[in-house]
């Protein structure tokens, strides 16, 4: 009870105390969470990011090294092994006309570090990019010909022109957490298996990263802002690029020559583009966001936004060898100035789960070119199936004269163009089933979900179209077989395929419903005005709940003060505690077990 009563008297106190400790952190969070608004809300460019390189820099000579002495005689820390790498770090190197390297590394067998190092390029060599010859183009690190591995790492590259990192014909290597600002080119890979992770890339006069032949490469976790052409540019097979940001890869058009810039650039001879996987990347604001010359690739859960022309660019028409064969799923393409998806020529795709959003001109084109430029004119044998269409310009759907056997199967279109129709087709020979156009719903006489009259728009229609958006449940018919027996003639038995029915089945695919994860944490000015409200009813004592604790606490006190008042002695009076004895009449001290003058035993 003295406890409660204890606790009781401090409550108050304690309470002002807490609301203290929860003013102080709510504020805490409130400047965290607002110093972190672009970081958590949108994505980071090169402005926000700051590597953790060393603040005092040794002011160094270029580097050349082209044999594992030259490490030793410049007296580099380590011994060249993969435990003990020889490590260039803490230096700042400047550039200069006469200079073609800043670091500069060939032939090598030793392991080697470049790290913490603030580099400067001068630019010596301008380059018209419709004409470039790239080898008078200063390097800031040039690494060729080594035959083991190698890191660069967390170091600061200003560029002014020159280009980045140059890396050709080595053992696996890894770029890492570096800032590379203002290089004609920021990374130029080739005949290697690079990683390259985590990099800022800024203001690249031409390209940010550029790979040929470089199969089991890995390019992750990237931000590229304001490339003067591509963002990511590949001419290899086997290379995956993953959870790249590319804001702004402007439009710098090489004529006659493929890439068309882009935010990620996939080109070159399809034979040697093959088996790539594009996926979670963030392209922002680029001329076209994918462009695509592969084969037999996967480009999935990539956001394209706010593109100058296509969405998704296929044109395979100065390639050779295979073509197409390529998946594109689970894409969010929104607010391209020209299409969503546009395949000029290209055939043998599958797109499947798209969602493309306020298209400038159609959400999906697709043509084919009818003069003989090359083998691969066509746009053929494409499949569309589970994509979503909205608030395109022009039509949902644009199907070009030399475009064939194409299929487009559930498909949900709504409220694209201003036309009569959402489709249009100078080819009769394609597909069109199966989907939903939200200006044709009814009516729906026999409840069978399909619409009663086929969708008609010009030179095609849609026999099949859907009452409600199709959600990942495909309405597509299916021959169903029963095998009959013939008897003959000598008692044998034939057996005969009939076709009986045709069924409307129910197929589960999954589609994606989404494309904005959204967060319903509570935020943190929400608990703190809450807080900051108890707090404050508590201390003026109209909080309900702590004024009935309070209540409770006070009768509490007041039963025990009663019982320790009751149990005391009443002042002055005479307690008498002898202990008498029945036998005898004897009066003996208190707790004696025995009368002194009987001997008898006393009850006590």
């Amino acid at each position: 009870m003295l406890i409660v009563v204890g606790i009781y008297i401090n409550f108050r106190k304690v309470m002002l105390v807490l609301f203290i400790i929860i003013l102080v952190i709510n504020l805490a969070t409130l400047y965290t969470q607002g110093s972190k608004s672009r970081l958590t809300e949108f994505y980071p460019t090169s402005s926000h990011l700051v590597n953790p390189i060393l603040s005092q820099f040794e002011i160094h000579a270029p580097i050349n090294i082209t044999s594992d002495n030259h490490f030793i005689e410049l007296g580099f820390q380590g011994n060249g092994d993969q435990q003990s790498p020889y490590i260039i770090g803490g230096l700042s190197i400047t550039g200069s006309v006469d200079i073609q390297k800043l670091i500069n590394i060939e032939n090598v067998n030793s392991h080697f570090i470049i790290q913490n190092n603030q580099l400067y390029g001068n630019g010596s060599e301008k380059v018209d990019p419709f004409n470039a010859n790239y080898n008078v183009i200063q390097k800031i690190v040039n690494i060729r010909n080594v035959f083991s591995s190698f890191i660069i790492r967390n170091n600061n590259f200003l560029g002014n022109g020159s280009d980045g990192i140059k890396i050709q014909n080595t053992n696996p290597g890894t770029i890492e957490n570096n800032h590379i600002k203002s290089t004609y080119r920021a990374i130029i890979v080739g005949n290697c298996e690079l990683s390259i992770i985590n990099n800022n890339i800024s203001d690249t006069i031409y390209r940010g990263i550029y790979m040929s032949s470089s199969p089991g490469s890995d390019i992750f976790n990237n931000t590229i802002y304001n490339s003067g052409n591509d963002g990511i540019n590949v001419y290899s097979t086997d290379v995956t690029i993953r959870n790249n940001l590319i804001e702004y890869a402007n439009s710098v058009i090489i004529f006659n020559s493929f890439p068309i810039p882009a935010g990620i650039s996939v080109n070159g001879p399809s034979n040697s583009i093959n088996k790539l996987t594009v996926s979670d990347n963030i392209i922002i604001g680029a001329h076209h966001g994918i462009a695509s010359q592969g084969y037999n690739s996967l480009f999935s859960n990539n956001e394209i936004l706010n593109s100058k022309g296509n969405g998704i660019y296929i044109d395979h028409l100065y390639t050779s060898g295979s073509l197409g064969e390529n998946t594109f799923s689970y894409n969010l393409i929104m607010n391209t100035s020209l299409h969503g998806i546009a395949i000029v020529s290209g055939s043998n795709n599958v797109f499947s789960n798209n969602e493309i959003i306020n298209s400038g001109f159609s959400g999906i084109s697709i043509s084919g070119i009818g003069i003989n430029y090359g083998n691969n004119n066509g746009a053929n044998n494409n499949i569309f199936e589970h994509n979503n269409i909205y608030n395109s310009e022009d039509y949902g759907v644009r199907i070009g004269h030399f475009a064939e056997n194409n299929s487009f199967i559930n498909n949900n279109f709504m409220n694209n163009g201003n036309n009569s129709t959402q489709g249009y087709a100078e080819s009769e020979i394609n597909t069109i089933e199966y989907n939903y156009w939200n200006d044709w719903t009814g009516p729906d006489i026999d409840g069978n979900g399909i619409v009663d009259q086929p969708y008609e728009f010009e030179n095609n229609s849609d026999k099949y179209p859907l009452i409600e958006p199709n959600s990942g449940e495909a309405f597509r018919p299916i021959q169903t077989q029963e095998i009959v027996q013939d008897p003959t003639e000598n008692g044998l038995v034939n057996p005969i395929k009939r076709i009986t029915t045709i069924t409307e089945t129910e197929t589960i695919i999954p589609v994606r419903t989404v494309f904005n994860q959204r967060s319903y944490d509570i935020p943190s000015i929400t608990l703190f005005i809450i807080f900051s409200f108890i707090g404050l009813m508590t201390i003026q004592g109209r909080n309900p709940v702590f004024n009935k604790i309070r209540d409770e606490l006070r009768k509490i006190r007041k039963r025990t003060n009663r019982s320790i008042s009751s149990s005391r002695p009443i002042q002055g009076q005479n307690m008498n505690l002898n202990i008498f004895c029945n036998t005898c009449g004897t009066t003996n001290p208190p707790l004696s077990s025995f009368c002194m003058e009987c001997g008898k035993s006393q009850d006590v």
